[in-house]
């Protein structure tokens, strides 16, 4: 009395089980049997990328913001796709409120790679053949920040000095005026 599932699926969905309402979406162009499950896992903590390695293949001013692993499973055995893969996860509030957003995928050998997707509306979306660990990288506004007050630090502090130079030579001139006039009083007088 064994089951056999009958059919393909081309389309599941399913809810990150660390991060509410976050849902990741995969459509699958040729479908999987019946038995295909999706298995999805927040790897964010997991993911061990040093701020020079982000910097190169990122760009400066990006940090790892959401880690995913991504798996189709059958029988609890991760299988490969096989096929072109359109998936779709959504964003969270700092992805949404962030002005860039880059994305890449992470090897089993560590090897970070910058991976090409469209942001829309509240979802990043894009087509893949092979699943890994996905990460969202947003640009970071506090070294935006910062670099932008260094330059402003930069730029006022020689004006600063040469308003400081001004003022004391108007006021070396202005002690040296009522000095003169102190001694031509006195001279008057005599």
């Amino acid at each position: 009395s064994a089951n056999v599932s009958v059919g393909l699926r081309f389309h599941w969905i399913q809810e990150v089980a660390d991060a509410p309402g976050i849902n990741i979406e995969v459509t699958s162009v040729d479908g999987k049997p019946l038995d295909t499950e999706l298995e999805i896992k927040l790897t964010t903590q997991e993911v061990l990328l040093g701020r020079k390695k982000i910097n190169e293949v990122m760009g400066r001013n990006m940090d790892l913001s959401s880690a995913y692993s991504i798996k189709l499973t059958q029988n609890g055995v991760e299988i490969a796709p096989n096929t072109t893969l359109y998936i779709k996860i959504t964003l969270n509030r700092e992805e949404l409120d962030s002005e860039t957003i880059k994305f890449g995928y992470l090897s089993d050998a560590n090897v970070l790679t910058e991976y090409h997707c469209e942001v829309e509306l509240n979802t990043l979306s894009f087509t893949t053949d092979h699943l890994s660990n996905w990460i969202i990288f947003i640009g970071s506004a506090s070294h935006n920040t910062a670099y932008s007050g260094k330059i402003t630090i930069l730029i006022l502090l020689p004006s600063l000095l040469a308003v400081a130079t001004m003022q004391y030579v108007l006021i070396v001139r202005a002690k040296n005026k009522k000095l003169l006039q102190r001694e031509n009083d006195t001279k008057g007088d005599k």
